[in-house]
């Protein structure tokens, strides 16, 4: 199996969030993947209406 990326290569992440947004991201990031079973929020994929189908 090829590894998707080098350890050499770089990836950059550009944000298009405001600062409260942003910090939002990070926090819910950081809750759902320290968890034991992995979640993130439905609001960060899709907008407020689909968001509420999710949950």
């Amino acid at each position: 199996m090829k590894p998707v990326a080098d350890a050499d290569e770089t990836i950059q992440i550009d944000s298009h969030l405001d600062g409260a947004h942003e910090r939002s991201l990070a926090e819910d990031v950081l809750d759902g993947l320290t968890r034991p079973f992995k979640e993130l929020p439905p609001k960060h994929f899709y907008d407020s209406r689909g968001a509420e189908l999710f949950e």
